[in-house]
């Protein structure tokens, strides 16, 4: 019996790079969650690893160097989430004298839409019998724009808490 040799190539066709593709996004869109949390975390540790590094040359071990940075930028974190906070608060205190200003300047500014509406239809041609005007499409309010991609509070928390952990042994752990 003779062996014959058989040429294989690795190449793929088109179809297998588009299935294949297909499936990494697919796997993308379901774990967006998991997987926005360890690209946060590695990119996290990534800029992080520098000051662990100068910790570790003046002879501080590196979990205690990793613990001290991560310390450190949360208590960062945590005193700007406290000057926003601050912030929000003189604002919502304001917000009746702001409210009516603004309430002055759309009302005038709805009053110069009209006009100018008014203005556009006395200069277009008739409809034509039969036919339905086509009104342009609505667009979302400015609330569903802002929280389109927040997700909600949950997976917030859910990443805000497994971040830190995930970034901690990042920083520890390398070599």
């Amino acid at each position: 019996m003779q062996i014959e040799a058989v040429k294989v190539t690795p190449r793929s066709n088109p179809s297998q790079r588009i299935i294949a593709l297909g499936i990494v996004f697919a796997f993308l869109y379901f774990a967006s969650n998991v997987v926005i949390t360890l690209l946060l975390a590695v990119l996290l540790a990534y800029f992080l690893d520098p000051v662990v590094t100068f910790l570790e040359r003046i002879y501080v071990p590196r979990a205690m160097g990793a613990l001290l940075v991560l310390l450190a930028v949360t208590a960062m974190v945590a005193g700007l989430g406290y000057l926003v906070v601050n912030r929000a608060d003189q604002f919502l205190a304001d917000w009746p004298r702001y409210s009516k200003i603004l309430r002055n300047v759309t009302t005038a500014f709805d009053r110069q839409m009209s006009t100018v509406e008014k203005q556009v239809e006395a200069i277009s041609p008739a409809p034509e019998k039969g036919r339905i005007p086509m009104r342009a499409a609505e667009p979302p309010p400015v609330r569903d724009w802002l929280f389109r991609g927040v997700g909600s509070l949950y997976s917030f928390l859910l990443v805000a808490t497994f971040v830190p952990f995930l970034v901690f042994f990042m920083l520890a752990a390398k070599r």
